[in-house]
């Protein structure tokens, strides 16, 4: 596990993520959270300073205009005495917007394929309104779906 050296006077984050120092390997949490309070007499390098792990949490973003970057963001959940390590999202370009678009269309349109052929397609072009409006719902639905694929795979 990982874990952040903290200056427990005022929360700052001083080191890590990293390993504990070896002198405390295999110390419980509670006890690494303040390690002046866990040991008496306190050695001089740990007086005022905890060892709090680090826990990755999930970062919200829209999979069609962002990516996650290597780059982590560390917030003190002083309260959980843990360090919370969340990805950066990261706006892409127009172009890798536009090819995300282009992938997703191209695999819904393979699956969508795959379950309703171009025969059905072809017949259901030709039903008036009200042969139309008797259909299942999800079978309009994926003909919808196919179309929209199409129109971002043309546009």
């Amino acid at each position: 596990m990982r874990y952040c050296k903290i200056r427990l006077a005022d929360g700052a984050i001083l080191s890590g993520p990293a390993p504990v120092p070896e002198e405390l390997a295999g110390w419980p949490d509670s006890l690494l959270a303040d390690v002046d309070a866990a040991v008496d007499p306190c050695p001089q390098q740990w007086r005022g300073l905890g060892y709090w792990p680090v826990v990755t949490v999930p970062t919200e973003y829209d999979d069609a205009t962002q990516r996650l970057s290597a780059e982590v963001d560390l917030t003190v959940d002083a309260a959980g005495r843990r360090v919370l390590a969340a990805a950066l999202a990261v706006n892409l370009t127009p172009d890798e917007v536009r090819e995300r678009a282009h992938a997703k269309a191209r695999a819904d349109l393979a699956t969508l394929d795959a379950v309703l052929p171009r025969a059905t397609e072809d017949v259901v072009a030709v039903l008036t309104p009200e042969q139309r409006a008797a259909l299942p719902s999800v079978l309009l639905d994926r003909l919808a779906a196919k179309q929209r694929a199409r129109a971002v795979l043309a546009g």
